[in-house]
């Protein structure tokens, strides 16, 4: 095995061991045992009022986005085809209270573009077959937030992401991290169970949220510093 192959291995063991060490800390502070834990990451930036620049990288990106769509269209002679959709998991009400636990922190590589792309630009104008370019083009513009999390998506508010599920990214409406992929192993349709939910960073515990079976949020205690 050369040096880099095993520098990685026990990279990836370190993470191993110590999302273990996390998930036993969230198991002990949990008071219900019939509840799937799961840890995420945590969020903890702070909101500033959105860069003109960044906003002005923003609808440029979306300008060329929404010229390539209509010249297809235009090719298809106006006639739209619906592209990707979310799947109903995304929109599960445990995986959502898990998702806001953790308050965006995959959003972070958002940056200017929002991770949109012309399939889903095209998809969002698909259910729209009134619109034109320009009411695309305004409509997302209308749900940039005055104040966002510096130095990530330009959507991303404090109160979560500032676009509605239909104008997001595909990309955003299927992620799960790997702590939201465990919790969602854990949650058998056949067997409803509550969940708690443990966000990280730093090697320490930030915040917890316990999700009942119906999806209904309840804020736990801040833990003592791990």
């Amino acid at each position: 095995m050369s040096r880099r192959a095993e520098t990685q291995r026990r990279a990836a063991l370190r993470r191993r061991e110590e999302r273990a060490r996390l998930w036993r800390l969230a198991r002990a502070w949990c008071d219900d045992e019939r509840a799937a834990v799961a840890v995420v990451p945590a969020n903890d930036g702070r909101t500033s009022r959105l860069p003109e620049r960044r906003r002005d990288r923003f609808v440029a990106h979306l300008r060329e986005l929404v010229d390539t769509v209509e010249e297809r269209a235009d090719g298809r002679a106006g006639r739209w085809r619906p592209v990707r959709t979310a799947p109903e998991t995304s929109a599960d009400p445990i995986l959502g209270q898990a998702c806001a636990t953790c308050r965006g922190s995959c959003c972070r590589t958002g940056g200017d573009t929002a991770f949109l792309d012309t399939s889903d630009i095209e998809r969002f104008w698909a259910s729209r077959p009134r619109a034109n370019r320009g009411s695309i083009v305004r409509a997302y513009l209308s749900a940039l937030p005055e104040r966002s999390y510096a130095g990530s998506c330009v959507f991303h508010a404090r109160s979560g992401c500032a676009l509605p599920r239909e104008m997001r990214a595909n990309l955003c409406n299927v992620f799960l991290c790997d702590g939201l992929r465990e919790l969602r192993r854990a949650l058998q349709p056949d067997a409803p169970r509550p969940a708690f939910v443990v966000a990280t960073a730093n090697r320490k515990l930030v915040r917890a949220t316990k999700v009942d079976t119906d999806g209904a949020p309840r804020r736990v205690r801040r833990p003592r510093p791990a």
